[in-house]
């Protein structure tokens, strides 16, 4: 997940701006931190925002699509026993013997 694209301004005397946001992963124990970008233009940042975060979105589409078929699957079957007693032709009731 991307945090917004966000300005800091360094120095009291400076104008110098500087435009940034954070690439974050969620943990059970909140965000963390992956990596951080920073330019002195907003558009190449903004560029480079909007590409990252399509591409997340992405990524997190086709996981879930990908879950979705894995759950929705169906588990091959065991394969039937074979039959021990192999038939045997009969051609009339008389045939059959009873031991």
């Amino acid at each position: 997940m991307c945090s917004p694209v966000t300005q800091k301004n360094y120095g009291l005397a400076s104008k110098r701006v500087l435009y940034h946001f954070k690439v974050e992963e969620q943990k059970d124990y909140g965000p963390a931190v992956l990596i951080k970008f920073g330019a002195d233009e907003l558009s190449l940042l903004e560029d480079l925002h909007d590409m990252i975060s399509s591409k997340i979105d992405e990524m997190k589409a086709e996981l879930r699509l990908a879950y979705l078929r894995r759950s929705l699957e169906v588990p091959p079957s065991s394969p039937q026993p074979r039959d021990t007693h192999p038939a045997v032709p009969v051609s009339s009731p008389s045939d059959l013997k009873w031991s």
